[in-house]
């Protein structure tokens, strides 16, 4: 039996965009070993953007479009409404829109968290949202209660690499975040663009993310 790789997002119609390129990074990195869930919770998506996300649905790529109250916060949406509104995981794997992943999520899923509750690249809770979040699912169900930034386990800083020179000339960053500074969607010649618009295009979505930048008028992504 194949490994369920769960992957969990939050969108609205502003980030659906940014959205489909990350799924597009995942997509054209997995492997038929492994079946990949993709979950998107939304407060509201339109038809035409929620049926171009779900057209990335594929033999073992599955997309799962979820109407959910998004809590204020994409850290409490990770730890608190991940685990229980999805009972049947054990663990799971939390993105970021803004970001593209340059391997196999697969290989971050298999990370053994032990009895942490998370992992993250960033070693405190205030720096991992927004971010990259494995979720023990299992022990956040279990404990109920404020987390604190001991029950991190830390990650291969290669899992949440934030874009720039250096990191692109790296082979092993297998997340590549786009930070404050450095968006291609709104700057001309922020670091890793070739990467990002790789997946962008594969996306469906380059051309649009391309005009939105040179009208200036592309949405500021809303966190989550």
């Amino acid at each position: 039996m194949k490994t369920v790789v769960p992957i969990f997002f939050s969108v609205s119609d502003a980030t659906a965009p940014l959205l489909a390129t990350v799924v597009s990074s995942i997509k054209d990195n997995a492997t038929a070993y492994f079946v990949y869930q993709v979950h998107v919770l939304t407060e509201g998506l339109s038809s035409s953007l929620a049926s171009k996300i779900e057209s990335f649905s594929s033999d073992n790529f599955h997309i799962n479009i979820t109407n959910a109250k998004l809590l204020p916060t994409k850290l409490e949406n990770a730890l608190y409404l991940v685990p229980e509104l999805f009972p049947q995981y054990d663990k799971a794997v939390w993105l970021d829109n803004e970001l593209i992943v340059n391997g196999n999520i697969a290989r971050l899923f298999q990370e053994p968290l032990g009895s942490k509750p998370i992992g993250s690249v960033c070693s405190t809770l205030q720096n991992a949202n927004p971010g990259v979040l494995l979720l023990n699912c299992k022990a956040l169900r279990a404990r109920k209660q404020d987390l604190s930034d001991k029950d991190i386990l830390l990650l291969d800083p290669e899992w949440n690499a934030t874009a720039s020179e250096k990191v692109c000339d790296l082979d092993d960053a297998k997340i590549i975040h786009y930070g404050s500074q450095f968006k291609p969607w709104l700057k001309e010649g922020a670091p890793c663009s070739e990467l990002f618009w790789k997946y962008a295009e594969k996306s469906g979505f380059g051309a649009y993310i391309r005009e939105m930048r040179r009208r200036k008028s592309f949405p500021m992504p809303i966190a989550g």
